[in-house]
């Protein structure tokens, strides 16, 4: 009897695959530099581990986020760095899946607010003087509508919900002990000293987007630990326990004001999770009394630390830095006030269309105030997101924004009161009001964060999916 030499075998997509990677790592090996060589070779066997094991891919994704800055590659005026290349390949194999009926397709709710945002973006491409910077911009938000579809389609049973979240928290652990290091050991740039302290900035190379991250992973293991006290699992305890300890201490050092009013609002809105919210809010305030007062007082906070706290009163104020004598006390405060005025003239300039997506600081000198038309790289946005989206975007972009911000809460309440017990809507909506503070004061939505919080939120949108598959 003679064997077929074709079967219908061969057209899955596995083994389709398996071609493309022979043959890929042949025209590699042959043609191209070394670099992208084995650029090519990582991507085909992300391809090939996320068709084979799903969730694999995801946790692929979630890696790239803190690998985000130190890998990243520069094109001209925009770089690229893991994040944007690992979820597109998770979303080519969840493609392949789709289209062999192994994969579902789920669009939550919140995808409709992204895509108004994505449309006010495109509303506002014209106005831009930097194309390439507009469309990464824009490419950045359309990266977080797929994650929001991606996660919402994962389709994870409760087993890889758990470990998503134990993911998170090891990430958040290893870069706040990264952080610790840094600052304890002094490992870092003159630019991070500040007085006698060297601001913590892990893999992200700025202080304030390190502890941005870190805000996720300590609200998210605030939430896993008290949800693994009630299951009384011992090892998650611990786990969020070293998690938050590591993290908070990293977020301390980092010296990052906003994330430390961004924190807290996180924390304040996870404490409203289970019957005993009062319970919870006390001993969160608590916590903070117990560690805190005797850590001041014994001068186991460094000072910097209080010196940053003093005058955050003064950004209420909004002083107007043409007029007012700056001094080393106040000069980071004025600094961000001539970003803040600064955007605020590219909107009056142009109230429709602002200066175009991602040209905040391709246009910052032309509107900058007296005294502050020569700035540090600093000054590539305006250090408040809605002032900076109203710059770049006008009236509809930011009317556009909030949208989004609105369904995105609502999306993740609505998970809440679905399954109240459940941690993950609880992560990601301490995430969106924590960050939504923090952007009052930086820009949040860079590093790949975007994309961490569509998949996590639309995970937890789309609910457990086999009740038997609990741990």
């Amino acid at each position: 009897m003679t064997a077929r030499v074709f079967s219908r075998d061969w057209l899955r997509p596995d083994r389709l695959l398996a071609v493309v990677l022979g043959g890929g790592l042949l025209a590699a090996t042959a043609f191209l530099p070394v670099s992208l060589a084995v650029a090519l070779v990582g991507g085909l066997v992300l391809l090939v581990v996320g068709l084979r094991w799903p969730f694999a891919g995801l946790v692929a994704v979630l890696l790239s986020i803190p690998l985000s800055t130190p890998f990243s590659l520069r094109l001209g005026e925009i770089a690229i760095g893991p994040a944007e290349v690992v979820l597109p390949l998770y979303v080519l194999t969840w493609l392949f899946r789709l289209g062999t009926g192994e994969a579902s397709l789920r669009l939550p709710a919140a995808i409709w607010p992204a895509l108004a945002f994505i449309g006010a973006l495109l509303w506002a491409l014209p106005a831009a003087e930097s194309l390439p910077l507009a469309l990464k911009e824009l490419a950045k938000w359309v990266l977080f509508a797929t994650a929001l579809v991606v996660g919402a389609s994962a389709g994870l049973t409760d087993r890889q919900r758990a470990w998503y979240v134990r993911i998170l928290l090891g990430l958040g652990l290893i870069e706040g002990l990264l952080g610790l290091m840094q600052s304890v050991l002094r490992l870092g740039p003159l630019g991070c000293i500040f007085g006698e302290t060297l601001r913590a900035y892990g893999t992200f190379g700025q202080p304030n987007p390190y502890a941005g991250y870190l805000t996720m992973g300590v609200v998210a293991a605030y939430v896993w630990t008290r949800y693994s006290l009630r299951r009384t699992a011992v090892w998650d305890v611990g786990l969020g326990l070293l998690a938050a300890g590591a993290g908070g201490l990293g977020e301390l050092l980092s010296l990052s004001r906003a994330a430390w009013l961004g924190l807290l609002a996180g924390l304040g809105v996870t404490s409203l999770a289970g019957r005993r919210t009062v319970v919870g809010l006390l001993v969160l305030v608590a916590l903070g009394i117990l560690v805190g007062l005797p850590a001041v007082a014994y001068g186991l906070v460094p000072a910097e630390v209080t010196e940053r706290l003093a005058p955050l009163s003064a950004y209420f104020t909004l002083p107007d830095p043409r007029y007012e004598a700056i001094r080393p006390d106040n000069y980071a405060i004025l600094e961000r006030m001539a970003y803040w005025y600064a955007a605020w003239f590219m909107f009056v300039d142009n109230p429709f269309r602002g200066v175009g997506p991602g040209n905040f600081g391709v246009s910052y000198e032309r509107f900058a105030v007296r005294g502050w038309e020569t700035l540090p790289a600093l000054a590539t946005h305006a250090h408040n997101y809605y002032l900076n989206v109203l710059a770049e975007t006008g009236i509809p972009g930011l009317i556009a924004h909030l949208g989004l911000l609105v369904g995105l809460l609502a999306s993740g309440i609505g998970a809440i009161r679905t399954n109240p017990d459940d941690p993950l809507p609880w992560v990601v909506t301490g995430w969106l009001v924590a960050m939504a503070t923090h952007n009052i004061f930086d820009n949040m939505f860079v590093a790949g964060f975007p994309t961490q919080l569509g998949l996590t939120l639309g995970v937890a949108a789309a609910g457990r999916v086999s009740p038997g598959g609990s741990e």
